[in-house]
């Protein structure tokens, strides 16, 4: 690609404007987060997508598709490729009557939940730290409100995709499940119509437990409560590490009318996530409900610091060396407990990925990347 590069500047200028090519290293480095690139297209539109792509399928470039980067599965991974990132695609528009709003797939959904408090709306689901509507899509992200609002096809109406070869495509109704956790393999969650709700007072709160077993009860009790939007549980090795006393503890939100907020309780459950994240051998787990104690107990068998969330029952680990990591993959293997994918599978948890999404995520790649140029280093043909 090397010898291309500056004649494939040159004509994607030509489609979607100056400067929005980019071969600047510095600039290409700091968007290949995990990986390195030869350019960078920043189109600002669905439409600009589309004709970024179709040059790019011309050239049978491989492409990395990138939204905020901030999922812990490495999503837009390349190795000297073009990453066509939406950090530039930031329309919004709001309909306060129908509760609706369209957005670009760049925006951050976090930043987009502040404005939206304006107009006394909100958008429930905000997944991981600095997800993008994009990456919301693409990851199929869980969030921990799950256990309330449902999953991500609850609350989108309307997608706009972008084939590989620039084709634009929309998805209604039932019809966006096909793309929902395609993982940039087939092309690019460009636009989207969302359902929002209206905004309401939340509440924290935080409760102490010397053991599982008693944490997990008032959990199930609180969890019935319909004011009730998350449950998550920090063992004693990570309430230590975020500087709480060694015990369980459980933090709740709730939607209410209450002057008591304690905002700082939400705090420490992202506090404590992202404390794990740092580590070399984050992952997350996922056993059906009855299978829940046991993986815990393993868990707290080895003192691995580990925060669960209950609504959802979604267990986020920081084993702290790789036998230690590989034990845990070898149990939950073992027992039949799902691995990854709750900020998408990306490069780093490709291995274990399930067949079925497999096939899936192939068959997308068929109809809308018959060339193969979209994250190859994910699923390729």
């Amino acid at each position: 690609m090397v010898g291309m590069v500056s004649e494939l500047k040159e004509e994607i200028e030509k489609k979607i404007g100056k400067g929005k090519a980019i071969e600047d290293w510095k600039t290409c480095k700091k968007y290949s987060r995990y990986g390195t690139c030869q350019m960078l297209v920043l189109p600002q539109s669905t439409e600009e997508a589309a004709s970024a792509l179709s040059v790019l399928n011309k050239f049978r470039v491989n492409v990395v598709i990138r939204g905020s980067g901030a999922s812990v599965g490495h999503g837009g991974e390349a190795a000297n490729e073009v990453i066509l990132s939406t950090s530039n695609m930031q329309e919004v528009r709001v309909n306060r009557s129908k509760r609706t709003a369209l957005i670009h797939a760049g925006v951050e959904i976090s930043k987009f939940n502040s404005g939206l408090r304006e107009v006394n709306l909100a958008f429930p689901l905000e997944a991981y730290r600095g997800a993008t509507f994009g990456g919301l899509i693409a990851t199929n992200a869980e969030d921990r409100r799950q256990m309330k609002f449902g999953d991500i096809t609850n609350w989108v109406k309307e997608i706009k995709f972008v084939s590989s070869r620039g084709e634009i495509f929309i998805f209604k109704g039932k019809e966006i499940k096909q793309i929902i956790g395609s993982e940039g393999v087939a092309g690019m969650i460009a636009e989207l119509k969302i359902k929002l709700k209206d905004l309401e007072r939340l509440t924290y709160e935080m409760k102490s437990f010397e053991s599982f077993e008693m944490s997990f009860r008032e959990a199930k009790e609180i969890g019935e409560l319909p004011q009730t939007n998350y449950l998550e549980l920090l063992n004693k090795n990570v309430s230590r590490l975020i500087g709480l006393k060694s015990k369980y503890h459980l933090i709740v939100e709730k939607e209410q009318r209450s002057k008591v907020i304690n905002k700082k309780y939400n705090l420490y459950t992202r506090v404590a996530i992202d404390e794990m994240r740092r580590g070399k051998y984050f992952v997350d787990f996922h056993p059906a409900k009855n299978g829940l104690k046991k993986i815990v107990k393993y868990l707290e068998n080895r003192k691995i610091p580990f925060c669960a969330s209950l609504g959802n029952f979604s267990i986020f680990a920081s084993p702290k060396s790789k036998r230690a990591f590989e034990s845990c993959i070898k149990y939950a293997k073992k027992n039949g407990i799902k691995i990854g994918g709750a900020e998408g599978y990306g490069a780093k948890y490709r291995k274990y990925m399930p067949q079925k999404k497999i096939s899936k995520l192939k068959t997308l790649k068929a109809l809308y990347d018959p060339e193969n140029i979209l994250n190859t280093k994910l699923i390729s043909l």
